[in-house]
């Protein structure tokens, strides 16, 4: 049933993306919405109970996708592709991150290949995502939409990090490490701290508020045997010091509007020089710090997620 579902969320997130920026769809939108709701809702009941039977709902919930796909097909003049054409998208996308690995030095390079694989493998389990609803729904320090899941690849790492003021700090931490120096609030499995610093030779510290995923950080490295200054640790980060910190990795596209407000008081306490790269662009409305570049990338829930770069500039 995970495997089923999960075919059909990405073709009704195919659709809705197609069909999100034509006002005269928003029904159509809407409605594929709401079966989206449906589908994650019985998934979750089945991750949280294996025994609970969830089959019907699943059967009339297909019938439900494939009447959206014929309608679909209908008003774009296109079909909706197949779960195969998922799956080839997806090993192309892991093809495509294993042929662009780099690293200052290539001795790290078959570490962060085997972090890849394992990593892309692991988010496919349903055994990871049955232990990380749980931890989700264990933690009521913020909502849980708060700490929804989503992965960046490898390729689209590298290409942030290839920006000019990125890899302008990134040089300048290479050339004066320290463990804080580049740090990622929301690090969730870990994948950004060792991409990061594994292909610029750098110290990378990842900061998440979930357990699990801490575990799921730590124990990646050891299965990988990750050779690398990085430090995983469990915390809230607004209890976290950025008083070494240079670079500033958010992967805040989930955090709601009451958390945001607390993390931008504890920014603007900040008294030194910083680049911060951040997922959504809502630090341009700032005076406190510029915006100073813009990426583009692959990311598990958009295939062209913008992304934003700011400077905090201190005398």
């Amino acid at each position: 049933m995970f495997a089923t579902s999960r075919d059909q969320l990405r073709q009704l997130g195919y659709m809705s993306a197609a069909v999100q920026q034509q006002p005269h769809l928003q029904p159509l939108l809407r409605k594929m919405l709401n079966c989206m709701q449906v589908i994650r809702s019985c998934v979750n009941d089945e991750l949280r109970d294996p025994s609970k039977d969830i089959s019907n709902v699943i059967s009339l919930c297909r019938k439900k996708v494939d009447a959206l796909m014929i309608e679909f097909q209908s008003v774009m003049d296109q079909d909706c592709p197949s779960a195969e054409y998922f799956e080839e998208k997806r090993k192309e996308s892991i093809e495509n991150d294993l042929k662009a690995v780099a690293c200052k030095d290539p001795m790290k390079e078959k570490m962060l290949r085997d972090a890849i694989l394992y990593l892309r493998q692991l988010e496919e389990t349903r055994e990871f995502h049955a232990s990380l609803l749980s931890a989700q729904e264990d933690l009521t320090t913020y909502p849980i939409s708060t700490y929804a899941y989503g992965t960046t690849s490898y390729l689209t790492m590298k290409s942030l990090l290839q920006l000019g003021p990125i890899s302008q700090v990134l040089d300048n931490i290479y050339e004066d490490p320290h463990p804080d120096a580049c740090t990622v609030f929301g690090s969730s499995t870990g994948s950004l701290v060792v991409y990061t610093a594994l292909s610029q030779g750098i110290p990378v510290r990842g900061i998440e508020i979930l357990p699990f995923l801490v575990d799921q950080s730590k124990k990646m490295t050891t299965r990988c045997k990750i050779d690398a200054p990085i430090t995983f640790l469990l915390d809230d980060m607004l209890n976290v010091s950025l008083d070494n910190t240079k670079l500033l990795i958010l992967a805040s596209q989930c955090w709601d509007k009451d958390l945001w407000a607390k993390l931008l008081s504890k920014l603007q306490m900040i008294n030194h020089s910083m680049v911060i790269l951040d997922y959504t662009d809502r630090l341009s409305s700032e005076t406190w710090c510029s915006h100073i570049a813009t990426g583009f990338g692959a990311v598990s829930w958009n295939d062209h997620q913008e992304f934003n770069v700011y400077s905090i500039q201190q005398e």
